[in-house]
């Protein structure tokens, strides 16, 4: 996938400055999927937490799982200078190249962030890490309807052209190696949980906003109206698959 302009880079930095939940998520979500995985971690887990943002997943996990190492990996420096916490290690680099060692993880756990390099990839590079009983845990935007409306359908057309019903997930984990174990659906209140703050951040941006930030502002408001209309046909999916 191609990497977006620097100044779309630097307004969506802008634009989530103040923001932790930088895609739909929650605490009660990640502890669900926790209880999917954690019985089968061992006793002291090596984790990565790919493309993790501002590091909420990970200050979760490692307050979830109190003997786990956690390694909270972004490629933009200003998410990630400020995480800070027991037992994680922050690294700026590519979740596609991910600078640790083959075989030495037990989960790689990737909240709304593996669309940016996409699935394929992803996998493709993460199952070279995960240790032999290792896992994959992430969370991706499914439909929930094999005909979404068409508004909708257009508008993640042009955003997230790789957006897949989950059996087309399913397909490319068994095509990568991998093969699932659990698939949960995120509640409808994760979205609101990114949104409504998001929806604050860019009333106070938008009246001085110009050039990319106010592109990107644009989008952001376009989204979150696809959502308000239609968000019914779609959803948050979280997939454990094992390498």
């Amino acid at each position: 996938m191609s990497e977006p302009p620097p100044e779309i880079v630097q307004a969506y930095a802008t634009l989530f400055e103040g923001l932790d939940q930088l895609g739909p998520g929650s605490t009660a979500t990640r502890e669900a999927v926790l209880a999917l995985v954690q019985s089968r971690l061992p006793a002291m887990p090596e984790i990565a937490d790919m493309g993790c943002g501002k590091g909420i997943a990970a200050l979760d996990l490692a307050a979830h799982l109190p003997t786990a190492h956690i390694t909270a990996l972004d490629n933009h420096h200003g998410f990630i200078e400020a995480l800070q916490g027991e037992r994680i290690t922050a690294i700026c680099a590519d979740m596609a190249a991910p600078p640790l060692p083959p075989s030495s993880l037990d989960l790689v756990w990737c909240e709304s962030a593996i669309y940016s390099i996409g699935r394929r990839p992803a996998l493709d590079a993460w199952r070279p890490l995960l240790r032999p009983e290792g896992l994959v845990a992430f969370s991706d935007v499914t439909w929930t309807t094999p005909s979404p409306p068409a508004e909708a359908e257009a508008f993640w057309a042009g955003e997230y052209p790789a957006m897949a019903t989950p059996e087309a997930i399913i397909a490319d984990l068994d095509a990568t190696g991998f093969t699932l174990t659990d698939q949960l659906t995120a509640p409808r209140s994760d979205w609101r949980a990114y949104y409504d703050p998001l929806r604050r951040r860019l009333d106070t941006l938008a009246p001085t906003a110009t050039g990319a930030l106010a592109e990107v502002i644009a989008i952001m408001r376009r989204e979150i109206a696809v959502f308000d209309r239609y968000g019914d046909s779609y959803a948050s999916t979280w997939f454990v698959a094992a390498g």
